[in-house]
């Protein structure tokens, strides 16, 4: 039997190299997300840090406040969390968001006296991740309750904010508050601001059950809502997903306050050092009807050029409040309620203009007197300032005819032109409404400037991905303004030993030009560790000597009203792939619910690697992986070329369709200056097990409803067991219990012998008070043949599988498992029974 076995064994290797592996697909971990993702200033707090496909020589970087935040790591990664119940079905079952592994750490921050982003960056030898962001407040917030799934959760007195998680899908986070004060409170959720990546929903009801407002994120720049409370009163406000989706990455941070909700400004600028009328526009500025209501004050803005931003007190009849103004050194003109003029507006240099669009009104002409070779900037903006209008620039000339037009800026939806006057003469400034916005909330911010000599650096990527011993390009642009035309010097800061830029440190961009390549080129020889690098540009304006930094592109703020840049660069210096992967078959195979089948997967080293592979379930998987199956680590030997892999298919899997999974497999190598590295492959694109579902080879069931059970009792329940004819060993029996259960309802293993499918299973519990109410309990059935086809299982508590399928795989035995579940209602002798929850599994803390 065994020479049967070899021998089909190298059969299907052979089989499989007559068609060769395609190119190998590099894994790069990424920071998934940061529970939990704020905490208040000047504190250390404990962190679970959500990696996807993580290697133990990651590089934790911090882009902001390096000298005064300090992250520290405590253990390594741990077990792969796949999503559990409620599973999508349908097309929303498709394309699943990363299984995570966590990691703890510690993070000591600043102290902050207004919010402030932290931003972290993780890198390996394989390559560098995308940037995640973590809020410091000055403010402290509470934490959402892990163990509270179906009721609401109680808050203290407001201002409050709670920081919270939707893991699971069609979860519904629900939070109450008895209201102090007779007024209107704001809700604000911030989610995608801190890169998590869903749409959120908030409602609030009254102690009724009564539905006060709601809203929705359909824009992607995270929701907020007012309504009006009375004093002694209890409310409810609740966070869940627009699509009632729900994962580990799903953090926010939610603030309640006792006061109106201010929806802008007019002027949305202030000028510095001046005092103007200010008009804000909000809900619950002067009654309590929740309508859109406006409210002017007169505010001295400061004349500090350091401040960038002012907070502009309002005080209402339900409170004081407060809204954030920019701050600018040029004039400041306002329409507000202003009715459209056919007649162009004239506007002079260096002007800012705040104005609405009326009803019927989709554009607004001003007349801009220019001489001959001037340089200016139009820039107008709308979703920079939270507004929902859509904007288009056009320049025209006393003709009327089109010299310049603008829709969209990169990254946003606000346009902006630079332009050279080449006549003197009036010019045309159009700017176009395109989203039929209007009203007080269909506003717009007009700036017009006069150039004045300078530049600004931008580089295309915040990444520079250099493999050792080889070369990689950096494209560098000066983005000139005012007629500036001069030699611009570039200096590079961090640039790590072994490393070298062409043309040289410093070098420049020659004058006329605005582009320049810039080439890293590293040693051989080099270590494989990542660095922070910056540019520095520097040049003469006037006889004077200007400074500015290269800027690269941000994208880690999901809800940016505009374009976030970083003057932090990322080099990471990558090592080449050792191992090329993929699964033997290409058609589907079709495999048992609730059993084991071992996937036949095909490797080609490269680079002359020889050494032992770790292949492990990919954190990233095929759209159609859906709930998907779950498989241990294995260790392929050195030199092997093969390997059979155990995927356990649960018993609740679909047989609509196929379902699909992908592996990773983890060289260890050392790099030229003798550190330890991990390099990941995976299978390429669009290739992965491919599985067909058929019926069960096992089945459990019982006929019991809710059963009621006095506590310390002992109780039979009753199960059938229904086997396949091709199932023909004996099967275990087991009792599985909720956390809080935990050593007061037991039972014994019990094991049934092939041909037996009827049993009363006895289960024991305790006469203690804790077990009071309802309790859902599994009975599982467990059978497992063995097979000499099991590779090595090296899973140590990191396979998203139950560790009594991993203990039985490292047997080498292929487990068929089924479960049933059953309600008890436990009773004592006095008093009424207290309903328990089942333990809910939660990335919450319970205590930070």
């Amino acid at each position: 039997m065994l020479r049967s076995v070899l021998s089909l064994t190298v059969a299907l290797t052979m089989a499989g190299w007559s068609c060769p592996l395609t190119a190998q697909t590099v894994v790069i971990s990424e920071l998934g997300y940061i529970f939990p993702p704020g905490y208040h200033g000047g504190a250390a707090v404990d962190l679970r840090l959500g990696l996807y496909d993580p290697t133990d020589d990651l590089q934790f970087f911090l882009l902001d406040d390096s000298e005064e935040a300090k992250l520290t790591l405590h253990g390594p990664a741990g077990r792969l969390l796949m999503q559990g119940v409620p599973y999508l079905s349908g097309p929303k079952g498709y394309r699943p968001l990363p299984m995570p592994r966590e990691r703890p750490a510690r993070l000591q921050l600043p102290a902050v006296s207004k919010n402030r982003m932290l931003r972290i960056q993780i890198a390996n030898a394989n390559g560098a991740g995308q940037i995640h962001r973590f809020l410091i407040s000055p403010d402290r917030a509470i934490h959402e309750d892990p163990e509270n799934s179906t009721s609401s959760q109680a808050l203290p007195a407001l201002p409050t904010a709670v920081l919270g998680c939707l893991t699971q899908h069609e979860e519904v986070d629900r939070y109450s508050f008895q209201a102090d004060l007779t007024g209107p409170v704001t809700a604000r959720l911030m989610a995608r601001q801190l890169g998590a990546p869903f749409h959120g929903a908030l409602e609030a009801h009254d102690q009724q059950g009564q539905l006060l407002t709601d809203t929705a994120d359909t824009t992607g720049i995270d929701p907020s809502i007012a309504f009006f409370v009375q004093q002694g009163e209890f409310y409810t406000v609740s966070v869940r997903d627009l699509d009632f989706r729900g994962h580990r990455s799903f953090v926010y941070r939610l603030s309640l306050r006792a006061e109106p909700h201010i929806i802008t400004t007019n002027p949305v600028v202030g000028r510095r050092g001046a005092q103007l009328p200010v008009r804000f526009i909000g809900y619950g500025l002067q009654t309590r009807s929740m309508k859109l209501e406006t409210v002017v004050e007169t505010i001295t803005f400061p004349h500090d050029p350091q401040v960038t931003d002012f907070q502009a007190p309002l005080t209402t009849e339900f409170g004081k409040t407060s809204y954030s103004i920019r701050l600018d050194n040029i004039p400041q003109r306002s329409y507000p309620d202003r009715p459209a003029n056919k007649a162009p507006e004239p506007v002079h240099a260096d002007t800012g203009i705040t104005r609405t669009f009326g009803a019927n009104v989709d554009e607004h002409v001003y007349i801009l007197d220019a001489k001959a070779d001037e340089f200016w900037t139009v820039r107008a903006t709308a979703r920079a300032v939270g507004s929902p209008v859509d904007l288009a620039l056009v320049i025209r000339d006393a003709n009327g005819e089109t010299i310049a037009e603008n829709d969209d800026l990169p990254r946003t939806t606000d346009p902006a032109i630079h332009f050279q006057a080449s006549t003197a003469g009036p010019f045309q400034v159009s700017v176009r409404n395109l989203s039929g916005q209007s009203g007080a909330t269909a506003f717009y911010y007009l700036e017009l400037r006069q150039a004045a000599p300078g530049f600004r650096l931008q580089l295309e990527s915040q990444q520079v991905q250099l493999p050792v011993g080889e070369t990689a390009e950096l494209v560098l642009r000066a983005q000139r303004s005012g007629g500036f035309n001069g030699t611009i010097r570039i200096e590079a800061k961090g640039v790590p030993e072994g490393v070298t830029i062409q043309p040289g440190n410093p070098f420049e961009i020659p004058a006329g030009k605005n582009m320049l390549k810039v080439t890293f080129a590293c040693r051989p020889d080099s270590s494989s560790q990542a660095a922070l690098l910056s540019f520095t540009g520097s040049a003469q304006l006037d006889g004077v000597q200007v400074r500015h930094p290269a800027w690269a592109p941000d994208n880690s703020n999901l809800a940016a009203r505009e374009p976030e840049f970083t003057s932090a660069i990322m080099l990471v210096r990558t090592l080449k792939p050792r191992i090329k992967i993929k699964p033997e078959e290409s058609d589907e195979r079709t495999v048992h619910r609730g059993s084991t089948h071992l996937g036949g997967v095909l490797f080609e080293r490269l680079e002359g690697y020889d050494g032992e592979v770790l292949v492990t379930l990919s954190g990233s998987q095929e759209t159609k992986f859906r709930q998907g199956f779950g498989g241990p680590d294995v260790r392929l030997e050195a030199d092997a070329l093969h390997l059979f892999y155990p995927c356990f298919l649960p018993e609740w899997l679909e047989t609509l369709d196929a379902y699909r999974g992908r592996l990773n497999a983890v060289a260890s190598v050392r790099d030229g200056q003798g550190f330890g590295r991990q390099l990941i492959t995976r299978f390429p694109p669009n290739t992965s097990f491919g599985i067909t579902i058929e019926g069960a080879l096992l089945r459990l069931s019982h006929q019991s409803r809710e059963l009621t059970v006095p506590r310390g009792a002992s109780f039979d329940l009753p199960i059938r067991i229904s086997r396949s004819p091709k199932l023909t060993v004996p099967i275990q029996l087991q009792l599985i219990v909720p956390a809080v259960l935990k050593d007061l309802v037991f039972t014994n293993p019990e094991t049934l012998p092939t041909g037996k499918s009827n049993v009363y299973y006895k289960i024991q519990s305790l006469d203690k008070p804790a077990l009071n109410g309802r309790h859902r309990l599994t009975v599982r059935a467990l059978a497992s043949q063995r097979s000499a086809l099991f590779p090595t299982i090296v899973d140590a508590g990191v396979s998203p599988l139950d560790p009594g399928l991993i203990e039985l795989m490292k047997q080498g035995q292929m487990p068929v498992m089924s479960e049933t579940h059953f309600l008890v209602h436990f009773v004592g002798d006095t008093g009424p029974a207290i309903e328990k929850r089942p333990e809910r599994h939660s990335i919450l803390p319970k205590d930070l």
